[in-house]
């Protein structure tokens, strides 16, 4: 149990820093950006799709690997394996929220998007992070309740 507690401090670190760093990017976009492009081209679409794309794996992958890991720690099955399995599947669930919040870097600095088109990935970027937030997977298992998303 002692393992699962500072694998979930670790994480909890990593999220932090993540919601923190999301926050700086957008700062540092709306502080130097250039001049604007209004319309929607073929790369913000693109960008869209992508991050699109890193929302649908990351809502996917939680679904599939978390639930098996709070299962076998229901059972009282500790091992190392179901350790890593629980922490690799909150690493990737954080690693694609800030992936859609980068989109937002690239839309605002790259392709000279509009505050709003940078907003979308921003904000979702953020919310997800926000939903995605690691939580002990001991106590997840102990009430019955098994997270999907």
């Amino acid at each position: 149990m002692g393992e699962i507690k500072s694998e979930l401090r670790r994480l909890r670190i990593i999220h932090s820093l993540l919601i923190v760093f999301v926050l700086l990017v957008f700062s540092f976009a709306e502080l130097s950006h250039k001049q604007v492009v209004g319309r929607w081209s073929s790369m913000h679409w693109l960008g869209t799709v992508l991050s699109l794309w890193a929302i649908l794996e990351g809502f996917y992958l939680r679904h599939r690997w978390i639930p098996r890991s709070e299962e076998l720690f229901a059972q009282g099955t500790l091992n190392p394996t179901s350790i890593r399995r629980w922490q690799a599947s909150q690493l990737i669930g954080l690693a694609m929220a800030g992936s859609v919040a980068m989109w937002g870097l690239v839309v605002r600095m790259v392709l000279r998007g509009t505050l709003w088109q940078s907003l979308l990935c921003y904000g979702n970027g953020l919310f997800l992070l926000l939903l995605w937030t690691p939580r002990s997977p001991a106590a997840a298992g102990r009430s019955g309740v098994t997270s999907s998303g």
